[in-house]
């Protein structure tokens, strides 16, 4: 359950920044983009849980 929750979770943020990128917003508004998540960092999903905040950080490098 939680490997789908991560995956679904992954697919939204490349979706978001997607559109952001195929809209050209990005190019008018020069506000560095910020992020919020909340990641597992004990327990026995916290291994799958850093290559996700791998992926939003970057998501946030390649918006700003």
């Amino acid at each position: 359950m939680p490997s789908h929750f991560v995956r679904l979770a992954s697919a939204l943020v490349g979706v978001a920044a997607a559109s952001l990128l195929a809209s050209g917003a990005w190019a008018q508004d020069k506000t560095p983009i910020k992020l919020g998540v909340a990641i597992t960092q004990t327990g026995p999903y916290s291994p799958p849980a850093l290559f996700e905040l791998r992926g939003y950080e970057l998501a946030v490098d390649q918006i700003n």
